[in-house]
């Protein structure tokens, strides 16, 4: 009879002991679940400006030599067309010189399709929603522009329509236009670039100005209508030239 009470006080004792346990592991998961909760909702409001609080522009990350997401849209003259098989078009050329003068590591990504004009261009940037955290995004075109005849008013509201859904999915990024040595002086396309440039006040690379101020002949520069090796040269030093620069203005 004594074990048989015992036994049973034995097994009350467990159950209790069982009871317990369990209520501290609800109890301490509560606790937990309600820290993560609070943890991701601070996350969750504070996102946005925490993004663009500790994203630091283009040159200031280039001076201290953080890596850089670079975005390439275009047309031939991104993809290099012209170029020799050997050369490594103008677009990794200047990754290399980007890598070279700050210590960095740059990532590139080129959505430069041949053929396009600027309403592909702006098609594949609104269609697209992962075009964001880029640091730099470099735009060439005009000259397919030029070629098709795409009517100024169209070139001119699809090329702000781009620049306005580039600014919207990177606020901090840095946009550079190319004015492509393509386009002559008195070319329309020329103007309605230059104008939009002053408009949101982007930062630009006028080519055909690059290879008039250069000491190489314009001649050796071009063949058929498209630079050559030394031409997309030219093209991946001005730009680098032009990062140097606005990095050494910083102070």
């Amino acid at each position: 009879m004594k074990k048989k009470v015992l036994s049973i006080c034995l097994a009350f004792l467990l159950l209790i002991v069982l009871l317990i346990s369990l209520i501290l592991g609800i109890s301490k998961s509560n606790i937990m679940n309600a820290h993560d909760k609070s943890d991701y909702d601070n996350w969750l409001n504070n996102k946005t400006s925490f993004e663009v609080k500790n994203n630091l522009i283009l040159y200031k990350k280039l001076k201290n030599r953080q890596n850089i997401n670079i975005l390439l849209l275009g047309d031939d003259l991104a993809l290099s067309k012209g170029k020799s098989d050997a050369h490594p078009g103008w677009s990794n050329l200047l990754v290399s010189y980007i890598e070279a003068s700050f210590k960095n590591k740059v990532y590139l990504e080129s959505l430069a399709q041949s053929g396009d004009t600027i309403l592909e261009g702006e098609k594949i940037v609104t269609s697209n929603p992962n075009l964001e955290n880029f640091d730099l995004i470099i735009i060439c075109f005009g000259k397919n522009d030029s070629t098709n005849k795409i009517p100024l008013s169209t070139f001119q509201k699809n090329y702000s329509d781009l620049i306005e859904a580039l600014k919207s999915k990177n606020p901090a990024c840095t946009i550079l236009t190319i004015i492509p040595s393509t386009l002559p002086e008195s070319s329309d396309y020329r103007h309605e670039i230059e104008n939009l440039n002053s408009d949101y006040n982007l930062k630009c690379i006028d080519m055909l100005d690059q290879f008039k101020t250069s000491k190489v002949e314009m001649a050796t520069l071009s063949t058929n209508d498209f630079p050559n090796d030394n031409g997309y040269n030219l093209y991946a030093v001005s730009i680098n030239d032009a990062i140097i620069k606005e990095v050494s203005n910083l102070k």
